[in-house]
């Protein structure tokens, strides 16, 4: 995968509890995982967890972003492709989310207040007839 003729590496492990994970099925998860390194180029590492609970599997992925940043994403549904589609679009969602409060803060120029911003004058915050009105 390359971005802006780098390359976004993002390393997959994958386990599973009484789920076999077969060549077919760590490729498909491998792919829906790499995804995230394009979108948001801060994630690193993905675990994928596998699993299956009575009649329906269980899929968990965890992102592990720079700065200790860790984003979760847990699905459960009758069909394992389904349930790493949904986990997927969790994560997914989440990682938009963080993203665009990074570009807010770089939009908004890291957090500083704009001169005036949030403050009131005296005369803004005076009660009428509290003796702080000017009298001409």
């Amino acid at each position: 995968m390359v971005r802006d003729g780098k390359e976004a590496i993002v390393n997959v492990k994958m386990s599973a509890k009484r789920v076999p994970i077969t060549d077919e099925l760590r490729s498909y998860a491998e792919e829906r995982a790499e995804r995230f390194g394009r979108y948001f180029d801060r994630a690193h590492d993905v675990e994928v967890f596998l699993g299956r609970d009575g009649d329906d599997y269980t899929a968990e992925m965890v992102v592990h972003a720079t700065r200790g940043q860790m984003i979760v994403g847990h699905a459960k549904d009758r069909g394992l492709h389904a349930a790493i589609d949904m986990a997927t679009d969790k994560v997914d969602r989440q990682l938009t989310k963080v993203k665009e409060r990074i570009r807010g803060r770089r939009a908004r120029g890291a957090g500083q207040r704009s001169p005036g911003e949030g403050e009131t004058s005296p005369a803004e915050t005076a009660e009428p007839g509290s003796g702080e009105e000017a009298v001409l």
